[in-house]
């Protein structure tokens, strides 16, 4: 079959009744029997008697893939690992912390494990893809060296004692890459084929790198921390990437209300990299984007992207690349005449 008839395939079997489904129908509003014979746990967070999700399937895999059962809602729950919600259709409305979350077809959010949330009915055309993940894999894939949204809400996830009560949603309904990999994984998923276990691992790491990507060159996310100065410090991050060129350190010191030092420091610590870091990170990206899209000198170019001069340029595109902005230009000519 080719790659049509495959999508027609995999979405055929996506909005067919399974047996749970068939039974809300003719039950309206009724739970899951795990809540209701005991199978799923319960404990007191934060006050709450909620639910906890253990998927015992990630004793076998480090991935877990299956479709969320539709015609029913779930309670205040939590998982005791961190899952990934894919939109493949439709919508899916979450109540955390009191505040209802609405994601659209396409959209990705990852959960922390202590996110408690409820999840209003999924209706025919709602489709929720929900993968949860061991945190050796997750370490697994932190291998790339950088420091943005996902990475650094990961690296918050894994390492540290802070609270888990942090989600992070990526609005990419528009992306037809990223849905384009979700598709190719679930082929893989509802395949019998031979080394569909390494093939899913395969794409779900290609989907990760693609969300890093989108993380650090695009405003397409929504962080929530669920401490007041890890927000804030997103917040200037995102404000330092919307504003790169004209922003300085003692603007955004006083803009944010800080010293100068202790805002530097403070980034550093939080996220990784220091403002001015972060400010260099976001320009060479432009200088990468200008050299493959446009025919700008590297005059021009060191211009648009706020260096103060060419020479500066010269040293920090190096730095990163290893090689001069002309040298890279020519390189990805070559590639694309091959």
């Amino acid at each position: 079959m080719n790659f049509e008839q495959d999508i027609k395939s995999l979405e055929k079997h996506l909005f067919a009744y399974t047996e749970n489904e068939s039974y809300y129908l003719s039950h309206p509003n009724s739970l899951s029997k795990r809540y209701s014979n005991g199978s799923t746990p319960r404990r007191i967070l934060n006050g709450k008697e909620i639910f906890e999700i253990n998927d015992y399937k990630l004793k076998i895999s480090p991935l877990h893939i299956r479709k969320d059962s539709r015609f029913t809602p779930m309670p205040p729950h939590i998982y005791s690992n961190i899952n990934l919600n894919f939109i493949y259709s439709g919508k899916c409305t979450y109540v955390i912390n009191n505040k209802e979350v609405t994601l659209e077809a396409g959209d990705i959010c990852f959960f922390d494990t202590q996110v408690i949330r409820e999840k209003r009915k999924p209706d025919y055309d709602d489709i929720i893809i929900n993968i949860v993940m061991k945190n050796s894999y997750l370490k697994s894939l932190l291998t790339v060296d950088t420091s943005n949204l996902l990475s650094t809400f990961i690296s918050r996830t894994l390492y540290s004692n802070a609270s888990h009560n942090n989600y992070i949603i990526f609005k990419t309904k528009d992306s037809n890459k990223i849905r384009r990999l979700f598709q190719d994984l679930l082929l893989e998923h509802y395949s019998d084929r031979d080394y569909k276990h390494q093939a899913i691992q395969y794409y779900f790491s290609l989907i990760f790198l693609e969300l890093l990507y989108i993380g650090e060159h695009q405003n397409q996310t929504e962080i929530h921390f669920s401490d007041a100065l890890s927000n804030n410090i997103f917040n200037i991050v995102n404000y330092i990437e919307n504003n790169y060129k004209e922003i300085n350190l003692k603007k955004l010191a006083k803009l944010y209300g800080y010293h100068e030092k202790y805002l530097s420091s403070l980034l550093k610590n939080s996220y990784g990299k220091s403002f001015k870091e972060i400010q260099m990170t976001k320009r060479i990206a432009e200088v990468e984007n200008y050299l493959v899209n446009s025919t700008y000198t590297i005059s021009e170019i060191a211009e648009k992207a706020g260096f103060s001069n060419q020479n500066q340029l010269y040293q920090k595109f190096k730095d990163r690349y290893g090689m001069l902005p002309n040298e890279y230009r020519n390189l990805i000519k070559d590639k694309e005449n091959t």
